[in-house]
């Protein structure tokens, strides 16, 4: 079987940086992965973690996904290289939760532009050369906040929401070629990102009123926040194995899930025509 060339963004940390370990270390040496990031100042816990993988079966290459000449020239450079890209995982992303009017556009645009059209923009670039070979996997990090949204999460949930309702629309058309794109929208990760929730954002406490900011911490506390995520919660190796299991399945679906609190969280959506079920579960976030 011939190496498969795997692109992964966001590999600075957390879920991308256990699957691009995981996969350069496979037994089997059948994956060449790049380990892309942002900013290739913060790979030294990636150098370490993969050891004499590096330059052998893992290449860490810069890639800002939210610029489009970075995304241009990593592609350029990447099929110069290699010809072609079996397998992408679009992971980079960046997690929030806040009152909706206590950020700036500016922020809500720039988690819009991290979440969805930073997976776009490397979708856009790989799809073309699949077709034409009629090969290719997609594999889209989304977020159960991508199928039922929670409270305060209103920008980071509507990302997620776009990345799933384009991969939706994609999965018939790319089948036809023989390529396969499926969404893994995850609960709670025990990440550097789940634990800043987009800390390095800026807030301002002094347009939002009192009672909203009260609410949010109620929400944050409430038993509903605790059984959904909590409880729930995966240790990042865990979600790398995933992934690979995604990768590596015969028989690509659309939709994976990581958890069976995931899965129950998602049936009350994807079985609610009406839409009651999911207002019933957004009010319990507030129950005390």
């Amino acid at each position: 079987m011939a190496v498969r060339v795997v692109v992964i963004t966001g590999c600075s940390s957390g879920i991308g940086l256990a699957t691009a370990a995981r996969l350069a270390k496979d037994d089997s040496k059948k994956y060449k992965v790049y380990a892309t990031m942002r900013d290739t100042s913060r790979k030294e816990q990636l150098v370490k973690t993969v050891g004499d993988a590096l330059g052998k079966t893992l290449f860490i290459r810069e890639l800002d996904v939210t610029r489009d000449e970075s995304v241009e020239a990593f592609f350029s450079e990447l099929y110069d290289e290699e010809g072609r890209v079996d397998v992408l995982v679009n992971n980079a992303g960046i997690s929030f939760s806040y009152p909706l009017e206590g950020v700036s556009l500016d922020v809500h645009r720039q988690i819009m532009e991290t979440n969805f059209f930073g997976a776009l923009r490397t979708i856009h670039k790989v799809v073309p050369d699949m077709k034409k070979r009629r090969s290719g996997r997609i594999v889209n990090i989304t977020s159960v906040g991508g199928v039922i949204a929670f409270p305060f999460t209103d920008s980071y949930c509507a990302s997620k929401f776009a990345l799933e309702g384009l991969s939706e629309s994609l999965v018939a058309v790319l089948k036809q070629f023989d390529v396969h794109i499926s969404t893994l929208p995850l609960g709670l990760i025990k990440t550097p990102m789940a634990e800043s929730k987009g800390s390095n954002l800026e807030k301002n406490e002094d347009l939002v009123d009192e009672e909203s900011l009260k609410l949010m911490q109620r929400a944050i506390a409430s038993k509903q926040w605790q059984t959904v995520f909590v409880d729930n919660i995966q240790a990042v190796e865990q979600t790398a194995e995933v992934i690979v299991s995604v990768i590596e399945d015969p028989n690509p679906k659309l939709r994976y899930t990581n958890s069976e609190g995931t899965r129950e969280v998602l049936s009350i959506k994807l079985n609610d025509v009406n839409g009651e079920s999911t207002v019933a579960h957004q009010m319990k976030y507030f129950d005390t």
